[in-house]
């Protein structure tokens, strides 16, 4: 880091002056060329050499000013430590203070004369990196120093540390050539004498370094901690003293508010037993070598260190290990020996103590910035003292040891491990406090990139110069390639071709000539960013002349005869012709040219004529020529115009009268106007709008009036644009001329005022019938949005009121009241005074407005929401029984069944039917819309409600009838003669029989909503609401009925059939005949005919009831038909062919073995049989 900022810093300077080289250059060759308005201000050698001289002057300036600062800085920083401080002072004598003061202030002025590598002279305070040096007293802070082989400049003049005095007065200042060292007092680590007094002096001490050393107070803190601690001291004083560490570092962070490393440097470690014995044979190169370990810089705030310390701590042993047996092998001495073989074993004995050690003190919390552990290391300054016997008997007990294995060293010994951990390690790294590693590096490659940048730019603008003299040679080149593409295309422009299109190729190219029309404003940004050089602006004023001159000679003369074709065209349209023949003089005149109006008829002509869309690219390019044309109109002469078809158009709008002509004008103005806000739906309901409604003509909901068909543009728009129609009156004099004005046509100021009034009602009223008509609710298909759409309109700020309102304030009478200053006084006064001065023999009236048919229309429809404020509305009536409709519908839909209650309420003569036809008798005396919005509301709640009525019905037809049906009665016989599994009689009464399954529906759910007065049944409207869900139901149930009065007459709960049978002829072949039914007999044998009466079932539970058989005897034999069962007897009638004879008796034909005939009358009891029943198998199961 330190190569790479000496490096930067060289590079920097190199880049300063090659920059002053450059811009010099610059000025002396380049600003001669610019040229500004045919002036070349830095022509003059004398000019140049002063901007030149000038910009070195600042330049030296700039760096003075650097220079002089950093010499400031440094003289207040020697300042302010060597005044008094204002923290109480321990007792000093004056004179040990004196002597003090006198030796530091000797050092500074020695620092004075101190060159150093950053700063030069004079800045030795300033400039270099600053280091702080805690520990406890006695840890070896100063020995390691003297030992640690550093060049101290002041040596040879006060000594190579110097005592501080004022605000450093507790600290021992160490000036090296690379950086300043602060030793502080071993009491300010613990503070455990004179707390208040050390810790204020503390205070103070950081906060001088702050002042003065704002951006990096230190550059990095050694923490120096003797090994012998670790192998004496309990446990419980090695952590008191890593707390006390902790907090001086900690208060180090918080005032200096940058977080820098922090060394810990474990010295005394000669006092290791073997120490000095193991490392012997080091040579001064080897003992200044770093022994310990550095850790790699982490931006993790919270990283436990102990595990990254432990598993570099095992590595130092391995290698102090892979050592023990070479050295153990050349010592001859067996005391030193057995120290060498204890001294790895000593150390594996620190591991635990200072891994505890630093745990303390760097542990992670979530309240405090972790400290930057930069490593651990072992140094050692002399070696004096005695070895630790205590450790040594540990050692000598476990491996055998002597006792008396210990050393004492006096005299100055050797320094191990400190002068590479100094110079090569924590000064290397001064550029680490404050930073972020990868954070400088990436700034320093942004300064190189800036300075890369300035090279470049110089370059470029450079080249830019140079490219612009080439690129206006080819400009030039250019202007002249394109003027011969347009001369070309100019000479196929025949004088006698007068269609439009003819000159547009033309045109394109003229327009486009490089630096021309199309350019114009480029060509100004290009004359300054050339500075200078550029020649577009003179080629381009050349080529827009000659764009204007085409235009004037190719284009004017076609657009005059497309307007004159346009006026025979429109022959038969009076306001058409008018507004052409308009535009028409206004070419020809330009006291009265309008651009805006000429354009606006040119676009309107050219979308009508030309709707192909791939016509729409030739539009552009016409739209483009004719906005030209417009700019430079006034500047040209005008052509003549044709005045045989002036006269004509004249003579044919002198038959349309004046007032039409006048409001077609104002018609299109107002239309057009943006500042007159139209009337929106969406405006006047609000949100509601759109959940509630659409336009049925398939606009959008945003969709409007125009606001020129307001009560607002009406006041203050149409009233007041009345000099707009006498404006309109004095332009009729040029357009019409002196022969069709109005002094010629007699125009009368009120007549002509209330007819362009009534053409605007009329108008209006016909916008606003179409609007309303047009707004319907939107389609309901759910429940849910039946019900908000009844919660919305049933509010006191119904959207109906919003809507009424909207509509009354440009429809009431107050929308088209005039305002005080619009009074007719007024208006007559400006029509007198214009008509007076066209004609004054033109009689002048007083002015009456018409009849409104606007009000009169809507007045019906504006009462509904007439009412002073606070009071009723006639509307409220209607919001309260749909709020009532919306209780009820709210009820039902919140109901566990909804379909019953649905069915319920259309039952209750009283609930929302009630409400519903109060609604529409309320409603049947509004106007439109609005009964037809009330409307629309009950037809969509009667839907919803008939559907879910009739979904109830529907399902109780299911489940209660359907649902037997196939159980009972489908597939069985009677109703399935095909069938031979047959219906239980008692199947059948449950299902037919009096209060069976269907009379039981029909009686709980049919019997209101069928008439069966009628045959077959119909349904019945009752409340106003019809509930024929299904026809194919009504007909089961009116057979149903049937089958139940044929089966069970007189309410009897079981079938009951009685008839009479007689016999009425018989083959002679036959001998005699019986018929058995259920145990009853009849016989006959050619005798008299006589009847026998039958009941069935029979119900005396006879044997052989379930049995129907016929028995005849011939002389051949016996023949018989037998059926068996509860239905036996209509199958053995099936047997029979059956014919009516009148409603109670019918004839039964019977044939045996295809040979014998027998033929009985039947006679029912009642016209209500069940024989030739064609009900029976119409019952169906759906």
């Amino acid at each position: 880091m330190r190569f790479m900022t000496s490096f930067l810093r060289l590079f920097k300077g190199l880049l300063w002056l090659l920059a002053l080289v450059i811009v010099a250059i610059l000025i002396w060759f380049v600003l001669p060329m610019i040229s500004i308005g045919g002036s070349t201000p830095f022509g003059s050698s004398m000019t140049r050499i002063v901007g030149i001289v000038s910009m070195f002057a600042m330049a030296g300036a700039y760096k003075l000013k650097q220079y002089i600062g950093r010499k400031r800085n440094n003289a207040a920083m020697a300042k302010e430590m060597t005044e008094k401080p204002d923290v109480p002072q321990a007792a000093v004598g004056e004179a040990e203070v004196a002597e003090l003061k006198g030796k530091f202030e000797s050092a500074l002025e020695a620092l004075k004369k101190v060159k150093t590598k950053e700063g030069g002279r004079g800045s030795y305070l300033y400039v270099l990196p600053w280091y702080a040096i805690i520990g406890p007293s006695g840890a070896g802070k100063t020995t390691a120093l003297l030992n640690s082989d550093l060049h101290f400049p002041l040596m040879d003049s006060v000594g190579a540390s110097v005592k501080g005095v004022g605000g450093t007065r507790n600290c021992d200042w160490w000036f090296t050539d690379e950086a300043v060292l602060l030793d502080t007092a071993g009491r300010y680590t613990t503070q455990n004498n004179q707390s208040e007094l050390d810790e204020a002096e503390w205070k103070g001490f950081l906060g001088l370094l702050k002042k003065f050393r704002s951006r990096k107070p230190i550059n990095g803190l050694i923490v120096s901690f003797p090994v012998d601690y670790f192998l004496r001291l309990p446990e419980s004083e090695l952590i008191a003293h890593a707390k006390f560490i902790k907090q001086r570092i900690q208060e180090f962070q918080e005032t200096f508010k940058i977080r820098f490393p922090v060394y810990i440097t474990l010295t005394k470690s000669d006092l290791m037993p073997g120490f000095s014995e193991y490392f012997d044979d080091l040579g001064k190169e080897d003992r200044a070598q770093v022994w310990g370990m550095t850790f790699p810089v982490s931006e993790d705030q919270e990283q436990d260190v102990v595990p990254d310390f432990l598993t570099e701590y095992r590595t130092l042993q391995e290698r102090i290990q892979s050592r023990e047996s070479s050295r153990l092998q050349a010592e001859s001495d067996v005391n030193r020996r057995e120290l060498i073989y204890v001294f790895p074993r000593t150390l594996g004995l620190l591991q635990a103590p200072i891994a505890t050690f630093l745990g303390e003190i760097f542990k992670p919390t979530r309240y405090e910035t972790q400290p930057l552990l930069r490593g651990v290391y072992f140094t050692s300054g002399t070696q004096d003292g005695t070895t630790l016997d205590r450790v040594i008997s540990s050692l000598g007990a476990n491996f055998g040891l002597k006792s008396d294995t210990s050393s004492h060293r006096a005299g100055k010994g050797k320094a191990y491990f400190l002068h590479n951990l100094m110079t090569k390690v924590i000064f290397k790294e001064s550029g680490l406090a404050g930073v972020n590693i990868k954070q400088e590096r990436r700034m320093l490659w942004m300064h190189l990139a800036a300075y890369g940048a300035a090279a470049l730019m110089t370059l470029g603008l450079s080249s830019y110069w140079i490219y612009s003299y080439f690129d206006n040679k080819q400009l030039i080149a250019q202007v002249e390639q394109d003027i011969a593409a347009a001369q070309d295309e100019i000479s196929n422009i025949s004088a006698y071709d007068h269609n439009l299109m003819a000159p547009v190729p033309a045109l394109d190219k003229v327009r486009n000539i490089t630096t021309g029309y199309v350019d114009k404003d480029a060509s100004r940004l290009q004359s300054v960013f050339q500075m200078g050089l550029y020649q577009g602006d003179k080629l381009g004023q050349e080529a827009i002349e000659a764009y204007k001159q085409l235009l004037y000679k190719s284009f004017l003369p076609r657009i005059m005869a497309r307007l004159e074709e346009a006026m025979y065209q429109e022959r038969s349209s009076a306001d058409a012709l008018y507004e052409t023949l308009r535009v028409y003089l206004m070419l020809s005149n330009s006291q009265h040219f309008d651009a805006d109006v000429v354009s606006g008829w040119f676009e309107r002509d050219w979308q009508k004529s030309l709707p192909n869309a791939r016509q729409q690219e030739l539009i552009n390019r016409l739209q483009e020529h004719l906005s030209a044309l417009m700019e430079f109109m006034p500047g040209l002469p005008a052509l003549q115009p044709n005045e045989e078809l002036i006269a004509s158009a004249r003579t044919i709008l002198s038959k349309q009268p004046p007032a039409r002509r006048f409001y077609a004008h104002l018609k299109q103005d107002g239309l057009n106007n943006p500042e007159l806000g139209e009337f929106r739906l969406v405006d006047a309901v609000g949100a509601d709008s759109i959940y509630l409604f659409r336009f049925n003509n398939g606009q959008k909901l945003t969709a409007g009036i125009n606001g020129f068909y307001t009560g607002t543009a009406y006041q203050h728009y149409f009233i007041k644009q009345r000099h707009i129609l006498i404006q309109d009156q004095l332009t009729d004099e040029w357009v019409m001329g002196d022969e069709y004005g109005l002094s010629a046509v007699g125009a009368n100021g009120d007549r002509l005022f209330k007819q362009v009034e009534r053409l605007y009602l009329e108008d209006y009223l016909s916008q606003w019938r179409g609007y309303i008509e047009s707004i319907a609710f939107k389609p309901v298909h759910s429940n849910q949005e039946s019900l908000l759409l009844l919660k919305r309109l049933s509010r006191d700020d119904s959207p109906l009121i919003g809507l009424l309102q909207g509509i009354k304030k440009h429809t009431s009478a107050e929308a088209f009241s005039v305002l005080p200053s619009e009074s007719k006084e007024g208006v007559m006064s400006n029509v007198s005074s214009v008509l007076t001065s066209i004609n004054n023999k033109a009689p002048v009236e007083q002015f009456e407005r018409p009849d409104n048919p606007v009000v009169a229309y809507f007045k019906d429809l504006n009462l509904m929401v007439e009412g002073s404020e606070g009071s009723a509305l006639p509307i409220d009536e209607i919001l309260k029984l749909l709020d009532e409709l919306y209780v009820y519908m709210s009820a039902m839909d919140g109901s566990l069944n909804r379909g019953k209650a649905a069915f319920q309420n259309t039952s209750d003569p009283n609930g929302p039917s009630a409400v519903l036809r109060e609604i529409d008798v309320e409603a049947s005396r509004f106007p439109q819309p609005l009964a037809g919005f009330i409307g629309r509301v009950t037809d969509n709640a009667r839907r919803l409600t008939t559907t879910d009525a009739k979904g109830y019905m529907a399902r109780r037809w299911e489940n209660d009838v359907v649902q037997q049906c196939n159980a009972m009665i489908e597939g069985r016989y009677p109703f399935d003669k095909s069938s031979k599994r047959e219906a239980t009689l008692d199947d059948v009464s449950a299902y037919f029989g009096p209060g069976g399954i269907v009379e039981s529906y029909f009686d709980e759910v049919m019997i209101d909503y069928v008439d069966t007065t009628r045959r077959p049944w119909q349904w019945n409207t009752t409340n106003g609401i019809s509930l024929g869900f299904s026809d194919e139901v009504l007909t089961q149930l009116e057979t149903g009925r049937v089958i139940r009065d044929t089966f069970y007459r007189n309410g009897h709960p079981n079938p009951n059939i009685n008839f009479e049978l007689k016999p009425i002829s018989m083959d002679k072949s036959i001998l005699r005949m019986s018929l058995t039914i259920n145990g009853q007999q009849m016989a006959y044998a050619h005798g008299p005919q006589r009847g026998k009466r039958f009941q069935w079932p029979e119900s005396d539970g006879h044997a052989e009831r379930g049995l129907a058989r016929l028995v005849i005897v011939t002389s051949d034999g016996q023949e018989s038909i037998t059926e068996q069962g509860d239905w036996a007897l209509f199958k053995l009638f099936d047997q029979a062919k059956i014919r009516r004879v009148d409603s109670e008796r019918y004839l039964l034909d019977f044939t045996l073995n295809n040979t014998y005939s027998i033929s009985l009358e039947l006679r029912a009891g009642s016209v209500y049989n069940p024989f030739l029943m064609s009900e029976l198998q119409q019952v169906r199961c759906q």
